[in-house]
């Protein structure tokens, strides 16, 4: 399971997008659109991180393991 995005983090991204666009209805559905990839960022982001970790730590585990047959 994934941790949640921090609340706080989606508060700092809301602020840096100008406040009259936020409040005007004629863009509603797009600050909806916004909140949704920035979620969907995070995730991929999340996801891209422990891939690259697990591989890093795959290839660790191989280097370790050869090195290791030379000590015995």
């Amino acid at each position: 399971m994934l941790a949640p995005m921090p609340a706080d983090q989606m508060q700092h991204v809301r602020r840096m997008v100008p406040r009259n666009l936020v409040t005007d209805p004629r863009f509603t559905q797009s600050v909806k659109e916004l909140d949704e990839e920035i979620e969907a960022d995070y995730y991929f982001s999340l996801r891209k991180g422990i891939g690259i970790s697990l591989r890093f730590s795959a290839q660790v585990r191989q280097i370790y393991a050869r090195e290791l047959r030379y000590c015995f």
